[in-house]
């Protein structure tokens, strides 16, 4: 088990802005210019739950009920300058594989009939997080024999690297041919470059494109329009208004 993706946001107002201005601090290479580099990070670690591990009971993933790390920690924060991942056949039906299970192999699991099967899954990272900090204290002194108990308590994994930026789930691809689907692909990736590069789109007429495809965020909300592609992408790459995507470099707490 290598990546779980989110399924909880904080949705503090404050705290987004937290993270919105480190990321505009970081592109503008201004951090010494700015405030002390730990009053920019300091909010982020609240914000995201860096110093706890993560519960996962089948259907959801979720922080443990206490930090498995000290909150004094170090944390290292990159732009992210690869290109999107794509994942297909997500949420199978025909699949045994619960990812949102800490034994995804375990027939016995049963897997969350609530999870709708989509054709494809793209994540865009904006920035790749890293945090180090000592055991706390509760975690340490845990004597509760139960694993049970201490994968309630504390979760089942933890993550040494998250991934945010924005996540588009695309849905409806059966009813559409190959160079429909080249079509899409090609509109999508100069979307993509527009926002995140200002590179101009190439296409007349955008608005009244029909999309075959149905685009889905993480939050529930449709794409259906080249209006609400554009904005909701503008506003990831240039407002950074950015999720946890992904977490990556998964240990066990037992």
């Amino acid at each position: 088990m290598e990546q779980h993706d989110i399924l909880f946001q904080n949705g503090d107002p404050s705290k987004r802005s937290a993270i919105q201005k480190f990321i505009s601090t970081l592109k503008s290479k201004k951090l010494k210019e700015s405030m002390p580099i730990k009053e920019l990070l300091q909010p982020l670690i609240q914000q995201f739950k860096l110093n706890y591990g993560l519960f996962l009971d089948g259907c959801i993933i979720k922080p443990g009920k206490q930090a498995v790390l000290n909150e004094d920690g170090k944390v290292n924060i990159s732009l992210y300058d690869d290109q999107p991942f794509v994942y297909t056949s997500i949420n199978d039906s025909n699949s045994r594989v619960n990812l949102l299970s800490f034994n995804s192999y375990d027939n016995d699991v049963e897997l969350d009939k609530s999870l709708r099967p989509l054709d494809v899954c793209i994540n865009f990272p904006v920035a790749e997080i890293t945090f180090t900090a000592d055991l706390s204290e509760s975690f340490l002194s845990f004597m509760n024999d139960d694993e049970g108990k201490l994968y309630e308590m504390y979760g089942h994994l933890f993550p040494r690297k998250i991934l945010i930026g924005g996540k588009l789930f695309i849905d409806g691809l059966e009813s559409v041919n190959s160079t429909q689907i080249d079509i899409f692909n090609s509109y999508l990736t100069w979307v993509y470059n527009s926002a995140k590069y200002e590179k101009k789109i190439p296409f007349n007429n955008l608005s009244a494109l029909n999309f075959s495809p149905k685009i889905t965020t993480i939050d529930g909300k449709d794409l259906d329009s080249h209006e609400r592609l554009t904005d909701w992408m503008n506003n990831l790459y240039q407002n950074d208004a950015v999720k946890i995507i992904s977490y990556n470099n998964l240990v066990p707490t037992s």
